[in-house]
Protein backbone atom coordinates (compact mmCIF):
# COMPACT_ATOMS: atom_id res chain seq x y z
CA UNK A 1 0.00 0.00 0.00
CA UNK A 2 1.43 3.41 -1.20
CA UNK A 3 2.83 4.83 2.32
CA UNK A 4 0.75 8.62 1.76
CA UNK A 5 -2.13 6.17 1.65
CA UNK A 6 -1.07 4.06 4.28
CA UNK A 7 0.18 5.93 7.32
CA UNK A 8 -3.20 8.21 7.87
CA UNK A 9 -5.12 5.10 8.14
CA UNK A 10 -2.10 3.20 10.49
CA UNK A 11 -2.08 5.83 12.34
CA UNK A 12 -5.91 6.58 13.41
CA UNK A 13 -5.99 2.69 14.11
CA UNK A 14 -3.11 3.34 16.68
CA UNK A 15 -4.43 6.47 18.02
CA UNK A 16 -6.89 4.69 20.57
CA UNK A 17 -3.41 2.96 22.02
CA UNK A 18 -1.03 5.99 21.63
CA UNK A 19 -3.80 7.72 24.28
CA UNK A 20 -4.50 4.30 25.97
CA UNK A 21 -7.91 4.13 25.58
CA UNK A 22 -7.51 0.29 25.72
CA UNK A 23 -5.41 -1.91 27.29
CA UNK A 24 -2.47 -3.07 26.26
CA UNK A 25 -3.45 -6.91 25.79
CA UNK A 26 -6.22 -5.65 23.59
CA UNK A 27 -4.92 -3.07 21.68
CA UNK A 28 -5.51 -3.55 18.07
CA UNK A 29 -2.55 -4.91 15.44
CA UNK A 30 -2.72 -2.50 12.33
CA UNK A 31 -0.43 -4.56 9.85
CA UNK A 32 -3.66 -6.34 7.82
CA UNK A 33 -3.27 -4.29 4.52
CA UNK A 34 -6.31 -5.92 3.54
CA UNK A 35 -8.35 -4.65 6.85
CA UNK A 36 -6.98 -0.90 6.11
CA UNK A 37 -8.38 -1.37 2.24
CA UNK A 38 -11.50 -2.51 3.47
CA UNK A 39 -12.03 0.24 6.26
CA UNK A 40 -10.80 3.16 3.74
CA UNK A 41 -13.20 1.82 1.04
CA UNK A 42 -16.06 1.59 3.65
CA UNK A 43 -15.62 4.64 4.73
CA UNK A 44 -15.27 6.64 1.02
CA UNK A 45 -18.48 4.56 0.69
CA UNK A 46 -19.82 6.01 3.39
CA UNK A 47 -19.23 9.63 2.71
CA UNK A 48 -20.10 9.15 -1.18
CA UNK A 49 -23.63 7.93 -0.05
CA UNK A 50 -24.33 10.69 2.92
CA UNK A 51 -22.67 13.45 0.76
CA UNK A 52 -24.78 12.66 -2.64
CA UNK A 53 -27.77 14.90 -3.05
CA UNK A 54 -27.64 16.43 0.26
CA UNK A 55 -28.72 20.08 -1.38
CA UNK A 56 -32.15 18.93 -1.65
CA UNK A 57 -34.71 20.84 -1.76
CA UNK A 58 -32.41 23.78 -1.36
CA UNK A 59 -33.02 26.66 -0.98
CA UNK A 60 -36.48 25.63 0.13
CA UNK A 61 -36.43 23.70 3.00
CA UNK A 62 -38.94 20.23 3.03
CA UNK A 63 -36.90 18.42 6.18
CA UNK A 64 -38.51 18.61 9.52
CA UNK A 65 -36.93 19.57 12.43
CA UNK A 66 -33.41 21.16 10.66
CA UNK A 67 -35.87 24.22 11.73
CA UNK A 68 -35.62 24.27 15.46
CA UNK A 69 -31.57 24.25 14.73
CA UNK A 70 -30.35 25.93 12.51
CA UNK A 71 -31.81 29.60 13.21
CA UNK A 72 -30.98 29.18 16.92
CA UNK A 73 -27.32 28.32 15.84
CA UNK A 74 -27.14 31.24 13.59
CA UNK A 75 -28.80 33.70 15.89
CA UNK A 76 -26.62 32.87 18.70
CA UNK A 77 -25.32 36.35 20.57
CA UNK A 78 -22.58 36.69 23.57
CA UNK A 79 -24.34 34.81 26.33
CA UNK A 80 -25.14 31.45 23.74
CA UNK A 81 -28.55 30.82 24.83
CA UNK A 82 -30.69 29.24 22.10
CA UNK A 83 -34.21 30.16 23.82
CA UNK A 84 -35.14 26.44 23.82
CA UNK A 85 -34.81 23.44 25.19
CA UNK A 86 -37.19 21.19 22.70
CA UNK A 87 -33.48 20.34 21.52
CA UNK A 88 -30.41 19.91 23.93
CA UNK A 89 -27.81 22.67 22.44
CA UNK A 90 -24.77 20.74 21.92
CA UNK A 91 -25.74 20.34 17.75
CA UNK A 92 -26.23 23.90 17.49
CA UNK A 93 -23.48 24.77 18.98
CA UNK A 94 -21.48 22.65 16.62
CA UNK A 95 -23.30 23.65 13.55
CA UNK A 96 -22.54 27.66 14.76
CA UNK A 97 -18.84 26.80 14.67
CA UNK A 98 -18.91 25.13 11.16
CA UNK A 99 -20.80 28.29 9.65
CA UNK A 100 -18.19 30.47 11.69
CA UNK A 101 -15.53 28.12 10.22
CA UNK A 102 -16.59 28.14 6.50
CA UNK A 103 -17.54 31.86 6.54
CA UNK A 104 -13.68 32.26 8.11
CA UNK A 105 -12.10 30.23 5.04
CA UNK A 106 -13.82 33.05 2.51
CA UNK A 107 -12.12 35.88 4.85
CA UNK A 108 -15.51 36.50 7.01
CA UNK A 109 -15.24 34.94 10.42
CA UNK A 110 -16.24 38.36 12.50
CA UNK A 111 -19.49 38.72 9.97
CA UNK A 112 -19.92 35.59 9.13
CA UNK A 113 -24.23 35.65 8.94
CA UNK A 114 -23.95 38.33 6.05
CA UNK A 115 -22.71 35.35 3.92
CA UNK A 116 -25.88 33.02 4.68
CA UNK A 117 -28.19 36.07 4.53
CA UNK A 118 -28.56 35.57 0.99
CA UNK A 119 -30.43 32.88 -0.95
CA UNK A 120 -32.57 32.36 1.55
CA UNK A 121 -29.73 31.10 4.02
CA UNK A 122 -29.13 28.01 1.87
CA UNK A 123 -25.63 28.28 1.85
CA UNK A 124 -26.27 27.85 6.10
CA UNK A 125 -28.12 25.05 5.70
CA UNK A 126 -25.91 23.17 3.41
CA UNK A 127 -22.90 23.60 5.38
CA UNK A 128 -24.85 22.26 8.81
CA UNK A 129 -26.04 18.98 6.87
CA UNK A 130 -21.96 18.55 5.56
CA UNK A 131 -21.86 18.79 9.30
CA UNK A 132 -24.38 16.46 9.48
CA UNK A 133 -22.54 14.15 6.79
CA UNK A 134 -19.31 14.13 8.65
CA UNK A 135 -20.77 13.11 11.85
CA UNK A 136 -22.40 10.21 10.01
CA UNK A 137 -19.37 8.89 7.93
CA UNK A 138 -16.92 9.32 11.34
CA UNK A 139 -19.34 6.53 12.74
CA UNK A 140 -18.33 3.93 10.56
CA UNK A 141 -14.52 4.62 11.94
CA UNK A 142 -15.44 5.24 15.80
CA UNK A 143 -17.40 1.60 15.36
CA UNK A 144 -14.68 -0.11 13.98
CA UNK A 145 -12.36 0.98 16.59
CA UNK A 146 -14.87 0.35 18.99
CA UNK A 147 -15.03 -3.25 17.80
CA UNK A 148 -11.65 -4.07 16.61
CA UNK A 149 -9.49 -4.49 20.08
CA UNK A 150 -11.91 -6.55 21.33
CA UNK A 151 -13.61 -8.51 18.98
CA UNK A 152 -11.61 -8.49 16.27
CA UNK A 153 -10.85 -7.27 12.76
CA UNK A 154 -13.48 -9.69 11.40
CA UNK A 155 -16.23 -8.31 13.59
CA UNK A 156 -15.29 -4.80 13.30
CA UNK A 157 -15.48 -4.54 9.64
CA UNK A 158 -19.10 -6.26 9.60
CA UNK A 159 -20.06 -3.39 11.91
CA UNK A 160 -18.25 -0.87 9.89
CA UNK A 161 -20.26 -1.92 7.14
CA UNK A 162 -23.33 -2.16 8.39
CA UNK A 163 -22.96 1.51 9.50
CA UNK A 164 -21.86 2.68 6.36
CA UNK A 165 -25.22 1.34 4.15
CA UNK A 166 -27.76 1.66 6.89
CA UNK A 167 -30.30 3.45 4.56
CA UNK A 168 -32.10 4.91 7.81
CA UNK A 169 -28.70 6.34 8.99
CA UNK A 170 -27.50 7.20 5.71
CA UNK A 171 -30.58 9.43 5.03
CA UNK A 172 -30.58 11.14 8.48
CA UNK A 173 -27.11 12.04 7.69
CA UNK A 174 -28.21 14.48 5.03
CA UNK A 175 -29.57 16.70 6.87
CA UNK A 176 -28.87 19.18 9.72
CA UNK A 177 -30.69 17.42 12.72
CA UNK A 178 -29.45 15.78 15.75
CA UNK A 179 -29.80 11.73 15.29
CA UNK A 180 -26.89 11.24 13.45
CA UNK A 181 -24.56 13.45 15.54
CA UNK A 182 -26.02 11.74 18.76
CA UNK A 183 -25.64 8.41 17.30
CA UNK A 184 -21.53 9.18 16.70
CA UNK A 185 -21.27 10.15 20.41
CA UNK A 186 -23.28 7.10 21.47
CA UNK A 187 -20.99 4.84 20.06
CA UNK A 188 -17.75 6.08 21.20
CA UNK A 189 -19.73 6.25 24.74
CA UNK A 190 -20.17 2.56 23.99
CA UNK A 191 -16.66 2.03 23.06
CA UNK A 192 -16.06 3.05 26.57
CA UNK A 193 -18.49 0.95 28.27
CA UNK A 194 -16.95 -2.26 26.41
CA UNK A 195 -13.16 -1.09 27.82
CA UNK A 196 -15.15 -0.83 31.41
CA UNK A 197 -16.90 -4.12 31.05
CA UNK A 198 -13.44 -5.90 30.45
CA UNK A 199 -12.31 -4.48 33.68
CA UNK A 200 -11.23 -0.48 32.92
CA UNK A 201 -9.47 1.62 34.12
CA UNK A 202 -9.90 5.72 35.32
CA UNK A 203 -9.65 6.99 31.92
CA UNK A 204 -12.27 4.58 30.73
CA UNK A 205 -14.54 5.82 32.83
CA UNK A 206 -13.98 9.51 32.73
CA UNK A 207 -13.98 9.28 28.38
CA UNK A 208 -17.24 7.25 29.38
CA UNK A 209 -18.71 10.29 31.11
CA UNK A 210 -17.89 12.61 28.71
CA UNK A 211 -19.38 10.68 25.56
CA UNK A 212 -22.44 9.71 27.50
CA UNK A 213 -22.95 13.83 28.22
CA UNK A 214 -22.09 14.99 24.82
CA UNK A 215 -24.86 12.43 23.97
CA UNK A 216 -27.14 13.98 26.09
CA UNK A 217 -26.42 17.10 25.14
CA UNK A 218 -27.12 16.15 21.66
CA UNK A 219 -30.27 14.49 21.86
CA UNK A 220 -31.85 13.81 25.36
CA UNK A 221 -32.62 9.91 24.70
CA UNK A 222 -28.67 9.54 24.02
CA UNK A 223 -27.89 10.05 27.85
CA UNK A 224 -29.48 6.63 28.60
CA UNK A 225 -25.82 5.32 27.60
CA UNK A 226 -25.34 6.04 31.77
CA UNK A 227 -26.98 3.09 32.52
CA UNK A 228 -24.59 1.22 30.08
CA UNK A 229 -22.18 2.29 32.13
CA UNK A 230 -23.24 1.27 35.53
CA UNK A 231 -23.83 -1.76 34.08
CA UNK A 232 -20.42 -2.52 32.77
CA UNK A 233 -19.07 -1.35 36.04
CA UNK A 234 -21.20 -4.16 37.50
CA UNK A 235 -20.25 -6.40 34.77
CA UNK A 236 -16.69 -6.10 35.70
CA UNK A 237 -17.29 -6.66 39.56
CA UNK A 238 -18.89 -10.04 38.73
CA UNK A 239 -15.66 -11.29 36.83
CA UNK A 240 -13.92 -10.63 39.93
CA UNK A 241 -16.01 -12.00 42.76
CA UNK A 242 -14.60 -14.23 44.46
CA UNK A 243 -11.74 -11.27 45.14
CA UNK A 244 -14.53 -8.01 45.42
CA UNK A 245 -17.28 -8.00 47.08
CA UNK A 246 -20.50 -6.10 46.34
CA UNK A 247 -19.83 -3.32 48.68
CA UNK A 248 -16.56 -2.64 46.86
CA UNK A 249 -18.23 -2.19 43.20
CA UNK A 250 -21.04 0.18 44.87
CA UNK A 251 -18.43 2.02 46.44
CA UNK A 252 -15.58 2.40 43.74
CA UNK A 253 -14.41 5.72 43.23
CA UNK A 254 -14.39 5.47 39.28
CA UNK A 255 -18.11 4.82 38.70
CA UNK A 256 -19.00 8.00 40.73
CA UNK A 257 -16.32 9.55 38.14
CA UNK A 258 -17.66 9.09 35.59
CA UNK A 259 -21.23 10.05 36.59
CA UNK A 260 -19.40 13.50 37.89
CA UNK A 261 -17.78 13.88 34.45
CA UNK A 262 -20.63 13.44 32.92
CA UNK A 263 -23.20 15.46 34.54
CA UNK A 264 -20.14 18.25 34.49
CA UNK A 265 -19.30 17.50 30.66
CA UNK A 266 -23.28 17.96 30.29
CA UNK A 267 -23.57 21.36 31.69
CA UNK A 268 -20.74 22.50 29.79
CA UNK A 269 -21.94 21.36 26.74
CA UNK A 270 -25.38 22.69 27.48
CA UNK A 271 -25.38 25.06 30.15
CA UNK A 272 -28.68 27.02 29.70
CA UNK A 273 -30.46 23.83 30.28
CA UNK A 274 -29.72 24.89 33.81
CA UNK A 275 -29.40 28.60 33.67
CA UNK A 276 -32.49 29.03 31.89
CA UNK A 277 -34.48 26.70 33.71
CA UNK A 278 -38.02 27.85 33.07
CA UNK A 279 -37.22 27.57 29.70
CA UNK A 280 -36.22 23.96 29.76
CA UNK A 281 -39.31 23.09 32.08
CA UNK A 282 -41.58 24.43 29.70
CA UNK A 283 -40.24 23.17 26.65
CA UNK A 284 -39.67 19.63 28.32
CA UNK A 285 -43.21 19.65 29.58
CA UNK A 286 -44.48 20.42 25.89
CA UNK A 287 -42.16 17.72 24.48
CA UNK A 288 -43.67 15.19 27.24
CA UNK A 289 -47.22 15.86 26.08
CA UNK A 290 -46.18 15.75 22.35
CA UNK A 291 -44.71 12.05 22.24
CA UNK A 292 -45.49 10.10 25.65
CA UNK A 293 -48.62 8.76 26.83
CA UNK A 294 -51.03 11.50 28.02
CA UNK A 295 -54.19 10.36 28.04
CA UNK A 296 -53.79 9.15 24.69
CA UNK A 297 -54.04 5.44 23.50
CA UNK A 298 -50.76 4.08 22.27
CA UNK A 299 -50.94 2.59 18.90
CA UNK A 300 -47.52 1.39 18.74
CA UNK A 301 -45.75 -0.33 21.78
CA UNK A 302 -43.44 -3.25 21.33
CA UNK A 303 -45.47 -4.68 18.56
CA UNK A 304 -44.91 -2.16 16.35
CA UNK A 305 -41.03 -1.87 17.18
CA UNK A 306 -40.68 -5.91 16.94
CA UNK A 307 -42.78 -6.02 13.88
CA UNK A 308 -43.04 -3.08 11.98
CA UNK A 309 -39.98 -0.60 12.98
CA UNK A 310 -37.07 -3.02 12.91
CA UNK A 311 -38.18 -4.97 10.10
CA UNK A 312 -38.68 -1.98 7.88
CA UNK A 313 -35.77 -0.30 8.85
CA UNK A 314 -32.78 -2.98 9.01
CA UNK A 315 -34.76 -5.97 7.63
CA UNK A 316 -35.88 -9.10 9.18
CA UNK A 317 -32.36 -10.82 8.86
CA UNK A 318 -30.25 -8.00 10.41
CA UNK A 319 -33.52 -7.68 13.31
CA UNK A 320 -32.45 -11.64 13.81
CA UNK A 321 -28.96 -10.71 14.19
CA UNK A 322 -29.84 -7.73 16.37
CA UNK A 323 -31.60 -10.14 18.85
CA UNK A 324 -29.58 -13.14 18.46
CA UNK A 325 -26.49 -11.12 19.40
CA UNK A 326 -28.38 -9.72 22.54
CA UNK A 327 -29.38 -12.87 23.89
CA UNK A 328 -25.93 -14.41 22.49
CA UNK A 329 -23.84 -11.76 24.45
CA UNK A 330 -25.83 -12.40 27.92
CA UNK A 331 -26.14 -15.67 27.95
CA UNK A 332 -22.69 -16.27 27.77
CA UNK A 333 -21.80 -13.52 29.61
CA UNK A 334 -19.99 -12.02 27.31
CA UNK A 335 -18.35 -8.65 28.67
CA UNK A 336 -20.08 -5.41 28.01
CA UNK A 337 -23.46 -7.39 26.20
CA UNK A 338 -25.22 -6.88 29.09
CA UNK A 339 -24.64 -3.05 29.27
CA UNK A 340 -25.00 -2.63 25.83
CA UNK A 341 -28.17 -5.23 26.27
CA UNK A 342 -29.56 -2.73 29.48
CA UNK A 343 -28.94 0.41 27.16
CA UNK A 344 -30.95 -0.88 24.36
CA UNK A 345 -33.82 -2.08 26.71
CA UNK A 346 -34.04 1.54 28.17
CA UNK A 347 -34.48 3.12 24.87
CA UNK A 348 -36.68 -0.03 23.53
CA UNK A 349 -38.76 0.99 26.79
CA UNK A 350 -39.08 4.85 26.32
CA UNK A 351 -40.25 4.07 22.70
CA UNK A 352 -42.89 1.48 23.57
CA UNK A 353 -44.62 3.99 25.79
CA UNK A 354 -44.67 6.88 23.30
CA UNK A 355 -47.46 7.87 21.14
CA UNK A 356 -45.19 9.29 18.45
CA UNK A 357 -42.07 7.01 16.84
CA UNK A 358 -40.24 8.16 14.25
CA UNK A 359 -38.03 5.43 12.62
CA UNK A 360 -34.96 7.30 12.98
CA UNK A 361 -34.84 7.46 16.51
CA UNK A 362 -33.78 4.01 16.57
CA UNK A 363 -30.69 5.77 15.40
CA UNK A 364 -29.57 6.43 19.09
CA UNK A 365 -29.86 2.62 20.19
CA UNK A 366 -28.21 1.47 16.73
CA UNK A 367 -24.79 1.62 17.27
CA UNK A 368 -25.20 -1.02 20.06
CA UNK A 369 -27.38 -2.66 18.20
CA UNK A 370 -24.50 -3.33 15.46
CA UNK A 371 -21.81 -4.21 18.11
CA UNK A 372 -23.97 -6.70 19.72
CA UNK A 373 -25.14 -8.50 16.29
CA UNK A 374 -21.60 -8.05 14.41
CA UNK A 375 -20.28 -9.72 17.25
CA UNK A 376 -23.19 -12.11 17.14
CA UNK A 377 -22.23 -12.86 13.28
CA UNK A 378 -18.58 -13.63 13.79
CA UNK A 379 -18.99 -15.88 16.76
CA UNK A 380 -21.60 -17.88 14.67
CA UNK A 381 -18.74 -17.75 11.85
CA UNK A 382 -16.31 -19.22 14.14
CA UNK A 383 -18.55 -22.11 15.77
CA UNK A 384 -19.67 -23.20 12.32
CA UNK A 385 -16.46 -22.83 10.42
CA UNK A 386 -15.37 -25.31 13.20
CA UNK A 387 -18.48 -27.69 11.92
CA UNK A 388 -18.89 -27.56 8.55
CA UNK A 389 -15.04 -26.33 7.45
CA UNK A 390 -13.79 -23.26 6.50
CA UNK A 391 -14.25 -22.59 3.12
CA UNK A 392 -18.53 -23.50 3.10
CA UNK A 393 -18.79 -20.99 6.14
CA UNK A 394 -17.02 -18.22 4.37
CA UNK A 395 -19.70 -18.77 1.18
CA UNK A 396 -22.32 -19.25 3.63
CA UNK A 397 -21.46 -16.07 5.59
CA UNK A 398 -20.43 -13.98 2.65
CA UNK A 399 -24.51 -14.99 1.44
CA UNK A 400 -25.64 -13.64 4.09
CA UNK A 401 -23.77 -10.65 4.29
CA UNK A 402 -24.84 -9.42 0.97
CA UNK A 403 -28.79 -10.42 1.37
CA UNK A 404 -28.27 -7.58 4.20
CA UNK A 405 -26.28 -5.23 2.64
CA UNK A 406 -27.03 -5.33 -1.11
CA UNK A 407 -30.43 -4.27 -0.23
CA UNK A 408 -29.33 -1.76 1.88
CA UNK A 409 -26.84 -0.18 -0.91
CA UNK A 410 -29.55 -0.45 -3.72
CA UNK A 411 -31.93 1.64 -1.24
CA UNK A 412 -29.66 3.91 -0.79
CA UNK A 413 -28.73 4.89 -4.19
CA UNK A 414 -32.70 4.75 -4.88
CA UNK A 415 -32.70 7.44 -2.43
CA UNK A 416 -30.00 9.44 -3.45
CA UNK A 417 -31.79 9.48 -7.01
CA UNK A 418 -35.06 10.65 -5.48
CA UNK A 419 -33.57 13.82 -3.96
CA UNK A 420 -31.77 14.72 -6.90
CA UNK A 421 -35.20 15.30 -8.50
CA UNK A 422 -37.25 18.07 -8.41
CA UNK A 423 -39.88 18.34 -5.64
CA UNK A 424 -43.41 18.45 -6.28
CA UNK A 425 -43.45 21.21 -4.24
CA UNK A 426 -40.62 23.07 -5.80
CA UNK A 427 -42.77 22.38 -9.10
CA UNK A 428 -45.97 23.64 -7.64
CA UNK A 429 -44.29 26.82 -6.35
CA UNK A 430 -42.47 27.54 -9.96
CA UNK A 431 -46.03 27.41 -11.44
CA UNK A 432 -48.13 29.48 -8.87
CA UNK A 433 -44.89 31.90 -9.20
CA UNK A 434 -45.28 32.08 -12.72
CA UNK A 435 -49.13 31.67 -13.48
CA UNK A 436 -50.83 33.48 -10.52
CA UNK A 437 -50.55 37.01 -9.44
CA UNK A 438 -48.19 37.84 -6.50
CA UNK A 439 -50.50 38.76 -3.63
CA UNK A 440 -53.53 36.55 -4.59
CA UNK A 441 -55.66 34.74 -2.26
CA UNK A 442 -55.24 30.68 -2.42
CA UNK A 443 -57.55 28.37 -0.93
CA UNK A 444 -56.58 25.50 0.20
CA UNK A 445 -58.73 21.97 0.71
CA UNK A 446 -57.38 21.12 3.53
CA UNK A 447 -55.14 22.38 6.38
CA UNK A 448 -53.23 19.77 7.51
CA UNK A 449 -49.61 21.63 8.24
CA UNK A 450 -47.27 23.15 5.86
CA UNK A 451 -44.90 20.63 5.15
CA UNK A 452 -46.72 19.97 2.18
CA UNK A 453 -47.33 22.97 0.44
CA UNK A 454 -44.94 25.06 -1.36
CA UNK A 455 -42.77 27.58 0.18
CA UNK A 456 -44.45 30.68 -1.40
CA UNK A 457 -43.37 34.30 -0.83
CA UNK A 458 -45.00 36.78 1.71
CA UNK A 459 -47.52 38.23 -0.72
CA UNK A 460 -49.67 34.70 -1.37
CA UNK A 461 -51.92 33.88 1.14
CA UNK A 462 -53.15 30.75 1.64
CA UNK A 463 -57.33 30.30 3.16
CA UNK A 464 -58.99 27.47 3.79
CA UNK A 465 -61.78 26.03 1.31
CA UNK A 466 -64.86 28.09 2.28
CA UNK A 467 -68.61 25.66 2.32
CA UNK A 468 -68.77 27.07 -1.53
CA UNK A 469 -67.97 27.66 -4.80
CA UNK A 470 -70.24 30.35 -4.95
CA UNK A 471 -68.84 31.92 -2.24
CA UNK A 472 -65.36 31.80 -2.59
CA UNK A 473 -65.86 33.10 -6.25
CA UNK A 474 -67.99 36.22 -4.45
CA UNK A 475 -64.68 37.28 -2.20
CA UNK A 476 -62.44 37.21 -5.38
CA UNK A 477 -61.27 33.82 -4.55
CA UNK A 478 -59.97 32.00 -7.98
CA UNK A 479 -57.69 29.57 -7.02
CA UNK A 480 -57.71 25.82 -4.88
CA UNK A 481 -54.93 24.18 -3.88
CA UNK A 482 -54.55 20.84 -3.11
CA UNK A 483 -51.82 18.70 -1.49
CA UNK A 484 -52.85 14.69 -0.55
CA UNK A 485 -50.75 11.83 -0.16
CA UNK A 486 -52.99 8.68 0.86
CA UNK A 487 -49.56 7.57 2.96
CA UNK A 488 -49.39 10.39 4.95
CA UNK A 489 -52.89 11.34 5.43
CA UNK A 490 -51.77 13.42 8.84
CA UNK A 491 -49.93 15.89 6.13
CA UNK A 492 -51.51 15.80 3.62
CA UNK A 493 -55.13 14.55 3.58
CA UNK A 494 -55.96 16.21 0.04
CA UNK A 495 -59.80 17.05 -0.76
CA UNK A 496 -62.94 15.08 0.75
CA UNK A 497 -65.21 13.76 -1.28
CA UNK A 498 -67.62 16.40 -1.45
CA UNK A 499 -64.73 19.03 -2.45
CA UNK A 500 -63.41 17.03 -5.08
CA UNK A 501 -66.91 16.91 -6.51
CA UNK A 502 -67.79 20.21 -6.21
CA UNK A 503 -64.23 21.34 -7.94
CA UNK A 504 -64.71 18.57 -10.43
CA UNK A 505 -68.05 20.80 -11.55
CA UNK A 506 -67.23 23.72 -11.32
CA UNK A 507 -63.54 24.42 -11.26
CA UNK A 508 -60.78 23.89 -14.22
CA UNK A 509 -57.80 21.61 -13.01
CA UNK A 510 -54.74 23.40 -14.39
CA UNK A 511 -51.87 21.44 -12.41
CA UNK A 512 -51.64 18.48 -11.59
CA UNK A 513 -48.30 16.39 -10.19
CA UNK A 514 -48.62 12.94 -8.71
CA UNK A 515 -44.88 11.50 -7.76
CA UNK A 516 -46.02 8.26 -6.95
CA UNK A 517 -46.04 6.16 -10.60
CA UNK A 518 -49.14 4.93 -12.02
CA UNK A 519 -48.92 1.11 -10.89
CA UNK A 520 -46.57 1.03 -9.11
CA UNK A 521 -46.36 -0.95 -5.25
CA UNK A 522 -47.63 1.86 -2.87
CA UNK A 523 -44.37 3.21 -1.11
CA UNK A 524 -43.67 2.91 2.67
CA UNK A 525 -43.22 6.23 4.85
CA UNK A 526 -42.81 6.74 8.25
CA UNK A 527 -46.61 7.99 8.91
CA UNK A 528 -45.30 9.94 12.05
CA UNK A 529 -42.81 11.85 10.45
CA UNK A 530 -43.61 14.58 7.51
CA UNK A 531 -40.80 13.85 5.32
CA UNK A 532 -42.42 13.15 1.95
CA UNK A 533 -39.66 10.20 0.70
CA UNK A 534 -40.29 6.79 1.38
CA UNK A 535 -38.12 3.97 3.48
CA UNK A 536 -39.65 0.90 1.20
CA UNK A 537 -40.69 0.89 -2.31
CA UNK A 538 -38.32 3.97 -2.93
CA UNK A 539 -38.25 3.47 -7.35
CA UNK A 540 -42.49 3.41 -7.08
CA UNK A 541 -41.62 7.55 -6.62
CA UNK A 542 -41.12 8.93 -9.54
CA UNK A 543 -40.20 12.23 -7.23
CA UNK A 544 -40.18 13.54 -3.52
CA UNK A 545 -43.36 15.31 -2.51
CA UNK A 546 -47.34 14.87 -1.90
CA UNK A 547 -49.66 14.75 -4.92
CA UNK A 548 -50.07 18.79 -6.01
CA UNK A 549 -53.05 19.91 -7.30
CA UNK A 550 -54.50 23.19 -8.64
CA UNK A 551 -57.95 24.55 -9.73
CA UNK A 552 -59.27 27.48 -11.39
CA UNK A 553 -62.46 28.41 -10.69
CA UNK A 554 -64.89 28.47 -14.18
Amino acid sequence: MNDRVSRPVIFFLRLPAALSIVPRKLRLDPSSALALVLLVCLTVLAGWLRFTAIGFGLPDRFRPDEGFLLPSAISFGPDWNPHQALYPPAQMYVQNVALRAYAGLHGRWSDYRSMYEAHNWALAYLVARWTSAVFGTATVLAIYAAMAPLFGLGAALIAASLVAVSTIHVLSSKFATTDVAAAFWVTLACAMILRIAHGGRWRHYLAAGVFCALGFATKYPAGGTVIGIAVAHLEAWSLNRPRRPLFSALSDRRLYLAIGVAALAGFCAGPYLVLDWHQTIRDLRDQWANVMIIGVVNRYGWPFLMLQALPICFGVILEFLIVGGILWGVLRAKPGALALAAFIAIEFLMLSRAHRVFFRYLLIPFPAMVILAAAFASDLTALAAAKVGRKLTIAGAALVFAAITVPFLARDIEVNQLLLRVDTRILARQWIETHIPDGSVIAITSNTGDFGKPQLSAGYRLVPMGESLEGMRAKGIQWVFSDSLDQLPGFSSGPSARQQSELAARAALVFDVDPIRTGATAPVFDQEDAFYVPVRNITSMERPGPRIRIWRLK
